[in-house]
C-alpha cells in the first residue's frame, strides 16, 4: 500500500509504502488463525523556506527576504518500520454468526523520524487490539458489535459501537440489509449511523456528535462522513476448463 500525506504551511509532507504478507491456518469447528507481518519504509520532509522567523523583522516590519540564524540539520527524514500481529476468525457453514478478534503492534524497531540527525526523536510502539461480531438472534435480525482499542505513548483510543442488522432479503444475488446503531469514542465523540447493504455494496453514513472537553480546538462542532465500499469475493473462472490433464 502507498500513503502520502501533505499539511502546513511549510509543506510537512508523509510518504510512506507498506508491504503486507499473511499466514492462515484452519482450526477445528470453524476457527481459524491468521499471522501476519508488515514492512514499511517511508520519509518525512518539510521547506523551511516558508517559515516565518522572529529575526525577520526589522523596525517592527517584517522582511520575507530578510535571512534567518535558525538552520535545520535536515530538511527529510527516512525511516523503516517493522509490524505484526495476530487475528482470530470464527465463522461457521451455517447461520449468520461471525466473529473476529486480534492484536498487532507497529513500530516495532522504533525507528528515529527526527529533523535534527541525531536520532533521538524514535516513534512509539503503536498497539492495538479489536473486536468485531455478527450474532444473528432472529431469521431476519442481527446484532452487530465493534471495539476498538489502540496506544501508542501517551495517545490512547477507546471506540466502541453496536448496531442492529435487519435483513430485507436473504435470497442469493439478491442479498439487502439495513443497520441503525451507534457508538463512542470516549472523550471525544458520540457516533449515529446507518448503512446499507445490497449484494457486494455497502454504503454508509455516520454523523459524530464531538463532547471532547478541547473547546478551543472542537467548540463541540461534530461532522458527517460518508463511505462506500464494495467487496470482491469472486474471481472469474477460466473460459475453458479441462477436467482432466492433458497427455
Amino acid at each position: 500500500s502507498l500513503l502520502y500525506d501533505q499539511a502546513g504551511d511549510a509543506g510537512l509532507s508523509w510518504l510512506q509504502l507498506s508491504l503486507h504478507s499473511a499466514f492462515h491456518v484452519k482450526l477445528a469447528d470453524a476457527n481459524a488463525l491468521s499471522l501476519g507481518l508488515q514492512l514499511r519504509a517511508g520519509q518525512r520532509a518539510l521547506e523551511p523556506g516558508q517559515f516565518n522567523f522572529g529575526d525577520q523583522f526589522t523596525d517592527n516590519t517584517f522582511d520575507p527576504n530578510a535571512p534567518t540564524a535558525e538552520a535545520f540539520a535536515a530538511t527529510s527524514s527516512g525511516f523503516f518500520s517493522l509490524g505484526a500481529g495476530a487475528n482470530w476468525a470464527f465463522r461457521p457453514e451455517q447461520g449468520r454468526t461471525r466473529a473476529w478478534a486480534g492484536i498487532g503492534a507497529a513500530h516495532l524497531n522504533r525507528p528515529s523520524i527526527s529533523f535534527l540527525g541525531d536520532g533521538q526523536i524514535a516513534l512509539p510502539m503503536l498497539l492495538n487490539a479489536h473486536f468485531m461480531g455478527v450474532a444473528q438472534f432472529a431469521p431476519q435480525m442481527d446484532v452487530v458489535l465493534n471495539a476498538l482499542v489502540q496506544v501508542q505513548g501517551d495517545y490512547q483510543e477507546v471506540l466502541s459501537n453496536a448496531g442492529i442488522r435487519y435483513h430485507l432479503s436473504t435470497e442469493k444475488g439478491k442479498e439487502l440489509a439495513v443497520q441503525l446503531g451507534g457508538g463512542y469514542r470516549f472523550n471525544d465523540a458520540a457516533i449515529v449511523y446507518v448503512d446499507v447493504f445490497f449484494r457486494n455494496w455497502q454504503v454508509g453514513f455516520s454523523y459524530d456528535f464531538n463532547t471532547s472537553p478541547f473547546l478551543a480546538a472542537t467548540n463541540r462542532n461534530g461532522g458527517p462522513e460518508l463511505s462506500v465500499q464494495y467487496v470482491i469475493s469472486h474471481v472469474q473462472p477460466p473460459k475453458v476448463f479441462k477436467a482432466c490433464p492433458i497427455f
